[in-house]
């Protein structure tokens, strides 16, 4: 039996790596754009029952192997949390995680290198092209092509055919000219070739394949297969893969729900796959700055249960933002309006399977309590399977 209209928000533009994400780890749903992370976690924190519009799902990226962390993610999932009276989404918790390896390809305009380039050159970046425009029902075919096969006719290379096609302005967003330096920096340099930060790769794509002017003015876009897929009779793909380290860089999805929505059982998530399972838990909290040794007590509290940190990060508080204290010391006024105090964030691994650590049942009672002894505050955000484990 199949679950009704199940839909997952991720960040749009359609194409991006987002969507990527959200049709490989939830594919029975329907993938929907949102404009931005908070458009996600305010209408997955607006959907509970009763609610018609509303997500069952969202992705959210969090790091890239790369870039690191994405802050505007973390700054928003620190609005999370059981206490509506302190939490902007209070209903919002993590479920599940998922690992996306991200690949960029180039692309110019089909008729531009249809123009330019021989029969034999076009068959060759063909081969290459066939694999980015396939799509599979559950999910994208990430096949492989070897940039460095050869036509039947003879050997050519990606250098050649970008010579011909002397690109003059290439079209990404800005993170992707660091993921992609070497090649760049080899057949594309900055001297020789303009690059125009956009919005997103799914965007550079797009405004690629509708210019009608590509041959005079010579634009490429750096963009993902999804992208390529999407405006395949617009078009080609001239070289794959055009990542540094291909197959290193990854960037990894948190997937979130509503705890208080009714989900359907045979689409659920398996975030209980085993007894063996390490299972990963994420917790947002803040502490007394004032006070000497306050971080290493809260690390300490979570080593005496059993909880291996494997992550720790930081970020700024705003100014002004109000704290509710949870270990009964009251938070002065002058402590509130002060600059530079953060949000600590710390991912734990640990053997327990957490039913729902977001209600606090059973084992975390007392991890939460001792927390609350040494913190200002402190949110569990969510538990699921270590996906690496």
């Amino acid at each position: 039996m199949e679950a009704p209209n199940q839909r997952t928000a991720y960040l749009g533009p359609e194409a991006s790596f987002s969507h990527q994400a959200a049709i490989e780890a939830l594919p029975h749903t329907e993938p929907v754009p949102l404009p931005s992370f908070k458009a996600i976690l305010k209408s997955l924190q607006q959907s509970g029952p009763g609610n018609e519009d509303s997500y069952d799902y969202a992705v959210l990226p969090v790091e890239n192997s790369t870039n690191g962390s994405v802050v505007q993610a973390l700054d928003l999932l620190a609005q999370c949390g059981l206490d509506p009276g302190t939490s902007s989404y209070p209903d919002v918790e993590v479920v599940d995680e998922h690992y996306l390896e991200i690949h960029h390809c180039l692309f110019v305009k089909r008729a531009w290198a249809e123009e330019v380039l021989d029969k034999e050159e076009l068959a060759f970046i063909e081969r290459c092209s066939k694999w980015v425009n396939k799509l599979s029902t559950n999910g994208i075919h990430n096949g492989q092509v070897d940039d460095r096969e050869a036509s039947d006719a003879r050997k050519i290379s990606k250098v050649e055919i970008l010579e011909k096609l002397s690109i003059k302005t290439l079209y990404s967003h800005p993170q992707v000219w660091g993921q992609c330096n070497t090649m760049l920096s080899a057949v594309l340099p900055p001297g020789h070739v303009d690059r125009i930060d956009i919005s997103s790769t799914s965007a550079a794509a797009a405004h690629v394949a509708s210019t009608s002017s590509a041959s005079q003015e010579r634009i490429a876009a750096i963009s993902s297969s999804l992208a390529g897929a999407k405006h395949h009779k617009d078009l080609i793909c001239v070289a794959s893969n055009i990542e540094d380290e291909p197959g290193e860089n990854t960037t990894r999805f948190l997937i979130l729900r509503n705890r208080n929505r009714v989900y359907n059982k045979h689409y659920d998530l398996d975030i209980s796959n085993g007894e063996s399972a390490q299972v990963k838990s994420l917790w947002a909290f803040t502490i007394a700055h004032h006070v000497p040794g306050s971080l290493a007590m809260t690390l300490a509290v979570f080593a005496k249960h059993g909880f291996n940190l494997s992550a720790i990060q930081s970020r700024p508080r705003p100014k002004g933002k109000s704290l509710v204290p949870q270990n009964g010391s009251p938070v002065s006024q002058g402590e509130k309006d002060k600059n530079w105090k953060y949000v600590f964030f710390v991912e734990c691994l640990h053997s327990t399977k957490l039913e729902c650590l977001g209600s606090v049942k059973a084992e975390p009672v007392s991890l939460l309590q001792d927390l609350k002894g040494v913190t200002e505050q402190v949110s569990p955000l969510g538990s699921w399977n270590d996906r690496l484990s």
